[in-house]
């Protein structure tokens, strides 16, 4: 991965992680965590060839935390009413969970693979 591409990726991990770990998931949400939860998605498919695999799953294991808890997040209903639009993320949320579980199974399975190759 050249070195652009994985200092984008570490800013916006380390960008999530402050805004999870500092923010409800209900905060988050308004801060459009999902998005940079997006992002980093698409720079882990698209460059994850020259990274280490270990630390690309605890990325992908992250981001699917992440996503899990502003899912959760997304489906709440404040004071037990439900507002226009308010469920617009949970489907995005949903493939972005099933996406990174699905890419941590194959890694593992390639991983798994190349060692008994060895």
């Amino acid at each position: 991965m050249g070195d652009s591409t994985e200092e984008m990726l570490n800013v916006t991990i380390k960008r999530l992680q402050f805004i999870m770990d500092n923010m409800t998931p209900e905060a988050a949400l308004h801060t459009e965590a999902y998005n940079l939860i997006d992002a980093a998605i698409v720079l882990l498919k698209t460059n994850r060839e020259d990274m280490d695999p270990e630390k690309i799953l605890v990325y992908w294991d992250s981001l699917q935390q992440w996503a899990k808890d502003l899912y959760i997040a997304s489906l709440k209903a404040p004071d037990g009413k439900f507002a226009a639009r308010q469920f617009h993320l949970s489907g995005r949320l949903m493939h972005m969970i099933c996406l990174c579980k699905i890419t941590k199974e194959r890694m593992k399975e390639e991983m798994e693979e190349a060692i008994k190759e060895l």
